[in-house]
């Protein structure tokens, strides 16, 4: 408001009820007051959630202060980084209610209804404060996630207006990727040279994929990962072949490191493009790579519970490669990129199978299932069935025939001791089946892929969410702690389709309120779940229970860089490390050990022989060291460990060095 002279007045301050804006709209004071009320709710809800740990692998939080009143003890970069968040929230919500139509406005508008959803948490808090015991779990987050990405969704559409900007700086956008892509790089490349220094990367999945790689570039087996071992043994990556020429160039562990950070940062570049395809703006793109970047799984997909790279990663880049060249109609580079992105995990064969199926299906049934027009154009029914039959009989050979047969089958055990009988459990098991898909960690661990892209937005792209139910299901059946973990590897086949399908659902609104509702959902949640700068300790559980002593306590600080028991191990893998050595080693230590002639962990070597009678000690002399750390805990106990060590013994194996725990032991008869 204006008085006669023109000077701006300030209603609020006196006996009136509207707030001025420059643009000569007015708002009643009850509706900032609600904002302010809103934001701090969120501000609370953000800090409360902040003090606990949400362990990503077995899916458990720790709680380290009080209900309720746990936001007051945050950590202060906690509360500075939340509190200027609540007053962006505050003006962004102000300047909603301002664009909004006078006769249209409501005190408790839609943004503001969302953000009070925070009450739900605040609620369950209050009721544990009064000594109730509440469990603590993953839906706590994954609620204060959804609500703010709904909330940002029903902003107005100019409430947060880049219109300002001059026509030139669009390319910034350009620019904004570039430094998304080039950050995400070096903190993931950092994070898992670091981990690797402090012997937090074992050697399976790490050191066991590098080792099949090494060995075909010596000349000692094609992808051959040991001499005992079969080819494929547990998965079908004769993509490996493609890096064997890198390792000549640089051998070294550093060179997995750096392609696992590259395939994971670049793979935004391509959704970039993909988005660009479907109709989005530079500055959408960029946000659309955003979304991708600040997906809590992807960022987890990095480290993998301590389990480090995985070849699978390598095919994340070719898969949405090859949904890109599919978009633009390049039939034949889509071919290349989808052979490649196969040859890296039989899994992303079967992934594709079941999309090339879910596209048959939608040629022929347009009423139910209906493509995007983008998606849809040139595609013919009798090529769509065709890649179905060829991927889906590719697949069944890969299972029937690879060395992981017998091993894969034994994770569906409870199903049945054959492909066909695994196949047919719903109907023929259906009690073991439905028991197992229906667990409460399947539900959450479905959330958790979810909820970050929008629940809204996979409505919208549904046809492509059911391309991806099929494996989703097969991961939940899987007896494995880890198949149903946002932090292993197994959600690496399931990202590119459950981007597209967000950004297919962005394409149906000018990309405005579904990518809002991602940015916004993405973000918060990979502060609680993720793997960023910005996010929790989720791993710590892991890190926490990979060195520990016989009374249960916590070494691992004793072995990160610079500690005693780091250099200790760094001595004696010095002692071994030689190109012609035979080498026994637990796994951390074996991922450091990658270019001896022979390598086995003591974990893969017990469960080969777990018993070793009189006909089968001399086994052991297959090696010329064994290297132990008594106090590692990764893939096996102190139990397997100390039985080796005393067959050792036994087989006149001398003990050469020991310190801090770890111990070297030198075959009879080798060499000094």
């Amino acid at each position: 408001m204006r008085n006669a002279s023109g000077q701006r007045t300030n209603n609020l301050a006196g006996s009136g009820s509207a707030v001025p804006w420059r643009d000569g709209r007015e708002l009643a004071a009850s509706h900032v007051i609600i904002a302010i009320i809103a934001s701090v709710m969120w501000v609370w809800g953000v800090l409360q959630l902040g003090t606990r740990v949400h362990f990503v692998s077995r899916t458990t939080v720790a709680e380290y202060s009080p209900p309720l009143w746990g936001a007051l003890v945050a950590t202060t970069s906690s509360t500075i980084a939340a509190i200027i968040a609540g007053g962006l929230i505050t003006y962004i919500l102000v300047r909603n209610m301002q664009m909004t139509a006078a006769e249209d406005r409501r005190l408790f508008s839609a943004p503001v209804r969302w953000l009070l959803g925070t009450t739900l948490l605040i609620a369950l808090d209050i009721i544990r404060d009064h000594g109730v015991a509440v469990p603590y779990s993953f839906f706590e987050p994954l609620w204060f996630a959804f609500i703010t990405g709904e909330a940002c969704a029903s902003l107005q559409r100019d409430a947060v207006s880049f219109r300002h900007l001059p026509a030139a700086s669009s390319k910034i956008w350009y620019g904004v990727l570039a430094s998304a892509m080039g950050i995400s790089f070096l903190w993931w490349y950092r994070e898992a040279h670091y981990a690797y220094c402090d012997y937090m990367l074992g050697y399976p999945d790490f050191g066991q994929f590098a080792r099949r790689i090494i060995n075909t570039s010596e000349g000692r087996g094609l992808l051959l990962e040991a001499e005992h071992l079969p080819m494929f043994w547990d998965h079908f990556n004769p993509g490996l072949l493609l890096l064997v020429p890198l390792w000549k160039i640089w051998p070294s562990a550093e060179l997995f490191i750096v392609l696992q950070a590259c395939c994971l940062s670049g793979s935004a570049g391509i959704v970039f493009a993909i988005a660009r395809r479907m109709g989005a703006s530079l500055r959408q793109s960029a946000g659309w790579s955003i979304v991708y970047l600040t997906l809590p799984h992807v960022g987890q997909l990095n480290l993998s519970c301590g389990y480090g790279w995985h070849p699978v990663t390598i095919a994340l880049p070719f898969m949405f490669a090859t949904l890109y060249f599919l978009l633009v109609r390049s039939w034949w580079l889509a071919l290349l990129a989808c052979v490649v992105a196969c040859s890296f995990k039989e899994s992303v064969v079967f992934i594709f199978a079941m999309s090339s199926g879910v596209v048959f299906l939608a040629t022929i049934w347009p009423s139910r299932l209906t493509l995007p027009t983008q998606c849809s154009e040139g595609l013919k029914t009798r090529g769509a069935l065709f890649t179905f039959i060829t991927l889906f009989g590719v697949f069944v050979l890969i299972t029937r025939f690879a060395g992981f047969s017998g091993f894969q089958a034994t994770r569906f055990a409870h199903l049945g001791a054959s492909l066909v009988e695994i196949v047919t459990s719903p109907v023929t098991q259906p009690g073991p089946f439905w028991s197992q898909l229906l667990r409460m960690r399947c539900l959450i661990f479905a959330l958790c892929l979810f909820v970050p892209i929008g629940l809204t937005n996979l409505w919208h792209g549904r046809v492509f969410i059911f391309m991806l139910l099929p494996s989703l299901a097969i991961l939940c059946q899987m007896n494995e702690l880890h198949a149903t973990s946002i932090g292993f590897q197994y959600t690496t086949t399931l990202t590119p389709l459950l981007m597209l399908s967000a950004i297919v659902a962005g394409s149906s609104d000018h990309h405005q309120a579904s990518l809002r509702r991602a940015c916004a959902a993405s973000v918060t949640l990979c502060v609680f779940l993720g793997a960023t700068p910005f996010s929790q300790l989720t791993l710590d559980d892991v890190y926490a229970a990979s060195y520990v002593d016989d009374s249960g306590n916590c070494l691992t600080l004793e072995r990160i860089d610079g500690s005693m028991g780091n250099e200790a191990i760094d001595a004696a893998i010095d002692m071994v490390n030689k190109k012609d050595s035979r080498v026994l080693a637990t796994p951390r230590i074996a991922a450091h050990l990658l270019n001896v002639q022979h390598l086995e962990s003591i974990d893969q070597f017990s469960k080969r022989l777990p018993t070793l009678d009189s006909n089968e000690q001399s086994k052991l002399l297959e090696f010329d060291w064994i290297i132990a750390d008594y106090y590692e805990r990764f893939h096996q106990d102190g139990e397997t460990i100390q039985n080796v060590l005393e067959q050792a013994r036994a087989n006149g194996f001398e003990t050469v060095y020991s310190r801090a725990g770890v111990f070297v032991m030198k075959r009879p008869s080798f060499g000094s």
